[in-house]
């Protein structure tokens, strides 16, 4: 199921995802190795090219639009707490590959935050409801926490203490929050469809 109506060139969808993952890989992987080093394993970057994989996918993939969709609380958070900071202060000091990676964060939290704010406001309420899963929910939360334990330098290593927490304590706040809005959505769709006494749909 997808979250697009039929006049929506889905092609395209796939084309620019397709586009921004190879980009992305290219970007972190070779162009930025050595200036990004250890941040190379920021969760953030993973959350970015599962989003991406979901557009490739046409978000039609439910683990991967579930993982864009849950960790985007998170990714605003960062934006804000990470990003603001980082074009204020350390891109005026940057002498060498500004351009790249300014582009490279600029594809990193954004994207997912500003689809998030579209699905929030527009998808239908039937496509939320089919993301939330115990098998989905449980793959996309192995997908998002795994990188964050295994590559992770800011958890495993330590590194720009306390950053680590923050991202353990953002991806709690963005799984329970979502959790709530989700159950929200559903108790509402099942009192409307109750109160209709059209039960037998659900």
């Amino acid at each position: 199921m997808s979250i697009w109506d039929s006049s929506f060139n889905t092609l395209w969808l796939s084309l620019c995802g397709a586009f921004f993952v190879i980009f992305r890989i290219w970007l972190t992987e070779v162009k930025l190795h050595k200036e990004l080093g250890n941040k190379r394993g920021h969760t953030s970057r993973f959350i970015s090219l599962f989003f991406f994989i979901a557009m490739l996918l046409n978000f039609e993939n439910n683990v991967f639009t579930l993982i864009s969709v849950v960790g985007a609380p998170a990714m605003l958070m960062a934006f804000f707490a990470f990003d603001v900071p980082y074009y204020i202060k350390d891109v005026p000091q940057i002498k060498e590959k500004k351009f790249w990676l300014i582009i490279e964060r600029l594809t990193m939290h954004p994207p997912a935050v500003f689809f998030a704010v579209y699905f929030y406001a527009y998808a239908r309420l039937d496509f939320y409801l089919t993301l939330f899963t115990i098998p989905k929910f449980c793959g996309a939360l192995i997908l998002v926490i795994g990188p964050l334990f295994l590559f992770d330098p800011r958890v495993i290593k330590r590194e720009d203490w306390p950053r680590g927490p923050a991202c353990i304590i953002g991806a709690i706040l963005s799984i329970v929050g979502n959790l709530l809005f989700y159950f929200q959505k559903k108790m509402a769709n099942i009192d409307i469809i109750t109160e209709l006494g059209i039960e037998g749909l659900l």
